[in-house]
């Protein structure tokens, strides 16, 4: 949020105005969103446990969306190896 803050600070009068018009009539909103949706489609290039190159096309890579509603993070691995190793991972970092 204070990234946002920051951000919203260098705009000038104009940029504001636009920028409360698009919130308003829900233009910023969609964009938002489509971003969003474009980040969870798109495939990391790296495995989140041993940082091997992915291959974008092979069966064997799995990818992980998680985390509440507001602030999704996606993982993305190379094999089931590092997936069961990193959500025993998360279970420990939990607590669970």
């Amino acid at each position: 949020m204070q990234d946002m803050k920051r951000l919203i600070e260098k705009l000038g009068y104009e940029d504001l105005m636009r920028m409360k018009k698009e919130l308003e009539e829900g233009e910023l909103k969609k964009f938002i969103e489509q971003k969003l949706r474009h980040f969870e489609t798109t495939h990391e290039k790296t495995c989140s446990v041993c940082y091997n190159l992915l291959e974008p096309y092979s069966m064997h890579n799995y990818s992980l969306v998680f985390g509440p509603d507001d602030f999704k993070k996606k993982a993305s691995f190379c094999g089931l190896d590092c997936l069961q190793y990193f959500l025993e991972n998360l279970k420990v970092g939990r607590g669970d």
